[in-house]
């Protein structure tokens, strides 16, 4: 049940690096529900590109994922990108659940 409640909601903010990180790991969360997990070989940009070819994957995913990269990888992300990868995320999640897909 926790794990299902952390998917739909981001949780206490600190650092923008780190939420942006968590962020996306609710997204690969998301699009495991929706489509396949992603493979323990498969990078992060691996993982949407084949997405996108096999689905019609959301494009703010991808933005999500390179707000990732550089969180992780890269110089780091600030607040408001931190931010808009959370935004981006809720907003993902909000869309597939259960209860508001009924009222469309």
């Amino acid at each position: 049940a926790r794990r299902e409640f952390r998917l739909y909601w981001h949780g206490r903010r600190a650092d923008p690096d780190a939420d942006t990180r968590r962020a996306y790991r609710r997204l690969e969360r998301l699009l495991a529900r929706e489509y396949r997990p992603r493979g323990r070989a498969e990078s992060s940009r691996q993982y949407l590109a084949a997405l996108s070819d096999e689905e019609t994957l959301d494009p703010r995913a991808n933005r999500v994922a390179r707000y990732y990269e550089r969180a992780t990888y890269g110089g780091g992300v600030d607040r408001d990108e931190a931010e808009e990868a959370i935004s981006i995320v809720d907003g993902l999640a909000r869309e597939r659940l259960p209860i508001v897909r009924r009222f469309r």
